[in-house]
């Protein structure tokens, strides 16, 4: 077992760091940069060799309106940084997940979103993509899904 495996609680808040014995230290608390967590992600975004976590929000601090995506940047010692808010494309945001969707060799995030911006349901369907700039920023573009198909 890794001496420094983490486990993530499904409200993507509480970090607990691996005492390597198949224990745990006791959870530390993170905001998560929005209402509602509902997913977490793991990659080092910022290129700095740290793992980073990035954590779906169905709703923003502000308003359900529109759901944002958190990404905590490790520091390395276990802990990490205030987490950073995006739009994730629209609002309930439920999902995330980290790959390379443009060939750049940075990740970047994918959001399933029930409702595209503005909440009408007749626009569901949407993956929001967050382009990642490899310093732990990110650039929002958007895919509406469509059977057969995407547009963006």
């Amino acid at each position: 077992m890794c001496e420094r495996q983490q486990l993530l609680e499904r409200q993507g808040r509480r970090v607990l760091l691996g005492n390597g014995d198949g224990t745990f230290r006791p959870a530390t608390s993170y905001p998560s940069g929005g209402l509602n967590a509902l997913s977490v992600a793991a990659a080092d975004f910022n290129g700095d060799g740290h793992i980073d976590l990035a954590v779906a929000n169905l709703c923003s601090s502000s308003s359900c309106a529109n759901g944002e995506v958190g990404v905590l940047l490790g520091t390395g010692d276990g802990t990490f940084q205030a987490a950073r808010s995006y739009a994730s494309g629209g609002s309930q945001t439920n999902f995330l997940a980290v790959g390379d969707f443009n060939g750049d060799g940075k990740p970047d995030l994918a959001t399933a979103i029930n409702y595209a911006s503005g909440g009408n349901s007749a626009n569901g369907g949407v993956a929001g993509i967050l382009i990642g700039n490899g310093d732990g920023t990110f650039q929002h573009k958007e895919f509406r899904m469509r059977s057969g198909g995407t547009s963006g």
